[in-house]
């Protein structure tokens, strides 16, 4: 039996019937829904301590929170979140360095200036 891909109310890709257990698809499924709120959050929230704890929170499912991410970064206006959307992006594409390369603090350093 073929799985047609399909898009979810957000505009996710889903698959119709699921991958997995109907257990492992709602997890799957509270999670694509958890990333949205927090996308949402990131771009519409009240203040920028709003916005800056979603993003975080995003950015704590690494790779997969690109995306959204480069989202945000197309309607939010320039400044401050934006700037720190951009350095997430980054500190979630860069590899971490190991200890003989400074270990955490060079990668905060990293972060912090532009290539």
């Amino acid at each position: 039996m073929s799985e047609r891909a399909e898009e979810d109310y957000h505009g996710n890709p889903g698959r119709v019937g699921g991958t997995g257990s109907p257990a492992e698809d709602i997890e799957e499924e509270r999670a694509r829904n958890r990333l949205w709120d927090l996308k949402e959050e990131a771009k519409w929230g009240k203040d920028t301590m709003t916005q800056k704890k979603a993003i975080e929170e995003l950015s704590k499912s690494g790779v997969p929170a690109i995306s959204y991410l480069e989202e945000i970064l197309a309607v939010v206006p320039p400044g401050e979140i934006k700037q720190y959307c951009q350095d997430i992006i980054i500190g979630i594409s860069r590899p971490l360095p190991d200890e003989s390369e400074g270990g955490a603090e060079a990668l905060e350093a990293k972060v912090r200036t532009p290539d």
